[in-house]
């Protein structure tokens, strides 16, 4: 048996292929709880995600502005300085529409969460009446654990809606900026005319100082932007990334992700998460109506390993398939794949005990229809 889809992201690595009609005993059970419920739980569950991926936009732009606040050196021509004037004026009133963007998207945000927590909860209590209702103790046990991921989802969501925050001090250095901005627009006009060497120092200075506000103020939009996605928080000081920025200053995209260490990529020592760094897991799946087991590894190094093994037939055990992928996973739960620093998969980790957990994927790039899909995974023995 061959694998007919081009694998594109490790723990979807064979849901792409899968039959609608060979589905899991569990998936079939999922049918018969009310379908406006889990309706509303996915569509929340798409709208935060695609709520964090503007969050992620935002981080990005705040990154591309940041050249614009450059110090501007003393020796610019008179057209030179007011270019460099323009575009430091220009860049500092798209940092102002982006601050108050912040303070809108995040209420609108929590709302989001609020609203997933409230759908999760309610499917919670749904899967509570079906094992009241299921006559085997199995199943009623299953039901119950399957209760117990949602309501844990829940409160999860709940308390990060509830924490989100947006410091006060922020819209002090705002109104700094937007006072200068009005300052600018006048020194501007002083290049009207014909500028002796000791004008242009002056002016050149006075803008200089204004892109280092402008720039504090960047910075400190890029970290409020961290929290809010539930990052870690800024890197060391003064560490250097590829293009001369400071790390700690500036958000980190997709594509710088994949250079960093693996001290970044990984969960520290201590973490929730970190029991799943360093183990093997799997998880059964229908593959063309065929049985098979999938197998991921987490490296500490940042590489999830994965791979798809037969459980029937004449070749039972034989391989299916393998990839391999970059991966981070995050204090808050959020796993996230990446193959040559582009994002091809991201999800949800919810904790059972020591040695399972459940992978909600939340999107998708290569098949946004797998989003909603859920894998209980095992650790392996011996593994």
């Amino acid at each position: 048996m061959t694998c007919t889809r081009t694998v594109v992201a490790l723990l979807a690595v064979c849901l792409l292929a899968v039959s609608p009609k060979a589905e899991s005993a569990g998936e079939q059970e999922l049918e018969r709880v009310p379908e406006t419920a889990y309706h509303d739980a996915k569509e929340a569950s798409v709208r935060v995600a695609e709520m964090e991926r503007g969050w992620q936009s935002l981080a990005e732009d705040l990154a591309r502005l940041q050249a614009d606040f450059d110090v501007i050196a003393v020796d610019l021509s008179e057209a030179l300085l007011r270019e460099k004037g323009e575009r430091l004026l220009s860049s500092a009133k798209k940092l102002l529409s982006n601050e108050k963007r912040v303070v809108l998207d995040l209420e609108r945000f929590k709302d989001a969460l609020k609203k997933v927590s409230a759908s999760y909860e309610h499917l919670g209590e749904l899967y509570r009446e079906h094992a009241k209702k299921a006559r085997s103790e199995g199943v009623k046990e299953d039901y119950r654990q399957l209760a117990m991921v949602y309501e844990i989802k829940a409160s999860g969501t709940a308390k990060r809606a509830k924490e989100l925050t947006f410091s006060s001090s922020v819209k002090e250095q705002a109104e700094e900026v937007e006072e200068g901005n009005l300052f600018v627009q006048r020194l501007l006009e002083a290049l009207s005319g014909p500028a002796a060497d000791t004008e242009r120092r002056i002016i050149s200075g006075r803008l200089g100082k204004h892109g280092t506000r402008c720039s504090m103020l960047a910075e400190r939009l890029s970290e409020e932007v961290k929290k809010i996605l539930g990052a870690s928080g800024p890197a060391e000081k003064g560490k250097k990334t590829g293009d001369g920025r400071k790390s700690g200053n500036t958000p980190v995209t997709i594509k710088e992700f994949s250079a960093r260490t693996s001290v970044q990529s990984t969960p520290g020592q201590g973490k929730e998460f970190d029991a799943l760094v360093g183990a093997s897991w799997s998880c059964p799946i229908t593959v063309q109506g065929t049985r098979c087991l999938q197998v991921v590894r987490f490296g500490r190094e940042g590489k999830c390993q994965g791979a798809v093994y037969l459980l029937e037939g004449s070749r039972k055990g034989g391989l299916v398939a393998s990839a391999s992928t970059t991966f981070r996973l995050a204090d808050s739960g959020t796993l996230s794949f990446f193959q040559g620093g582009t994002l091809v998969e991201r999800g949800i980790v919810t904790l059972l005990r020591n040695d399972q957990w459940v992978y909600e994927i939340l999107e998708n790039a290569g098949a946004p229809q797998l989003a909603g899909t859920r894998l209980t995974f095992t650790r392996e023995e011996g593994r």
